[in-house]
């Protein structure tokens, strides 16, 4: 299976900075594995850390350190059911 996702967000003004936690990227389980995933993130994050939380669920938190007034976040994965 494919799996897309696109959020994009228009602010009335500029925004000067922002933090962002995502959780957009599925994870293997016993019944689907990940065959690839990849986030793609408009205008290009100042910093951005990928972690897996307590529940084993993909994370990723990003920062945009300068002034915005749309923020688009895709997400693709390549998923297969067992």
């Amino acid at each position: 299976y494919i799996v897309r996702h696109k959020t994009v967000y228009r602010y009335n003004q500029n925004v000067p900075e922002s933090l962002h936690l995502m959780h957009l990227r599925p994870r293997d389980t016993g019944r689907q594995r990940v065959v690839e995933a990849q986030l793609t993130i408009a205008p290009e994050p100042s910093a951005w850390i990928k972690r897996r939380d307590a529940f084993g669920n993909e994370t990723d938190w990003v920062s945009l350190d300068d002034a915005h007034e749309t923020l688009t976040v895709s997400a693709a994965a390549l998923v297969e059911a067992t």
